[in-house]
């Protein structure tokens, strides 16, 4: 008789099961790097999104509880790396260089087109002032947009480099 195939409840089954005994740890773990609730809360959800996806992956591993620590290291550093690369954007975007003489927070109730450059299109240059001048985190401002957070990174990067180079 052939085996039984793997079912998809039986998954979440012990998906739940291995959530329930890991959190706490997790938690604690992610708690030394990140003190933010609101930012802890989005890293230890990102680390159990990459432990079900690998959950076939890593379900032979005899310590899973490391392979979830080394998950939560590697979650954590990209976090913290994305994290610095947003606050640099932010001290860009504070420059003076970049937006002359005015303060950016006008630029919010002003008229965009006429602080915009012709080369950045209204929605990049709106994307970009959510981001680094309402400091919106980046999953919101992917949401509002209909992007992944990848891609709007990728907008706001160009829309940075586009908006250094007309100053």
């Amino acid at each position: 008789m052939p085996p039984e195939p793997y079912s998809m409840e039986k998954k979440k089954q012990e998906f739940e099961a291995f959530y329930r005994e890991t959190y706490l740890e997790v938690i604690q773990y992610v708690r030394l790097h990140i003190r933010d609730r609101n930012d802890l809360e989005d890293v230890v959800s990102r680390i159990y999104l990459v432990a079900w996806q690998k959950q076939e992956s890593f379900s032979d591993y005899e310590n899973k509880r490391g392979w979830l620590i080394l998950t939560a290291k590697n979650v954590i550093g990209n976090y913290l790396q994305a994290k610095r690369k947003r606050e640099a954007w932010i001290e860009l975007v504070e420059d003076p260089v970049l937006v002359g003489s005015e303060n950016t927070r006008e630029l919010l109730s002003c008229d965009l087109e006429e602080y915009r450059p012709g080369n950045v299109s209204e929605e990049d240059f709106r994307m970009f002032l959510m981001f680094a001048v309402e400091k919106q985190q980046v999953t919101v401002v992917a949401k509002h947009f209909g992007l992944s957070v990848a891609a709007c990174y990728k907008r706001v990067e160009r829309t940075r480099k586009r908006l250094r180079e007309h100053c």
